[in-house]
């Protein structure tokens, strides 16, 4: 997979241009203190199964990041808040908070893959548990794959 930056309107038109109708969309948002008291900078997204993961810098777009519409009246808000399509997200708790606070978009359609990783675990499943260390438990990689997936992540 290759990753591309979206800083303009016209990358984002291109990209919603691009999307078709029955995509899944994998999505992180990025800041330090992501909730309604922080700022959103990033969101990193995956359409699904277009396989190129797009970072929008939320911080150069502003506003226009979730208004920006394509030709066909798609536009980032209009796709977080339809219910018939699927956004897979790692504890959706925070990043719906902070979309609906700063750009009121309210996020539809969600699968929260935290919740979907407690359900199937076979140890407790009294508290939550954070990616890295779900990574870490319940993905079979080797320590090269799984120490290079955690160099990824800090980075």
């Amino acid at each position: 997979s290759t990753a591309t930056l979206i800083a303009s309107a016209e990358e984002l038109t291109a990209l919603l241009s691009s999307i078709q109708t029955f995509t899944t969309f994998y999505l992180d948002l990025e800041e330090t203190n992501l909730c309604r008291h922080g700022t959103i900078s990033l969101i990193t997204i995956l359409p699904h199964p277009q396989g190129v993961v797009r970072v929008i810098d939320v911080l150069t777009l502003g506003r226009s990041a979730f208004t920006t519409t394509s030709q066909d009246g798609k536009s980032l808000k209009s796709i977080f808040e339809d219910p018939a399509i699927q956004k897979c997200l790692w504890d959706t708790r925070k990043d719906a908070d902070a979309l609906w606070a700063h750009y009121q978009v309210r996020l539809a359609g969600v699968i929260d893959i935290q919740l979907l990783e407690n359900a199937s675990r076979s140890a407790s499943k009294k508290y939550l548990c954070g990616l890295e260390k779900a990574i870490k438990l319940d993905l079979k990689l080797g320590a090269a794959k799984r120490n290079r997936w955690l160099r990824y992540k800090e980075e």
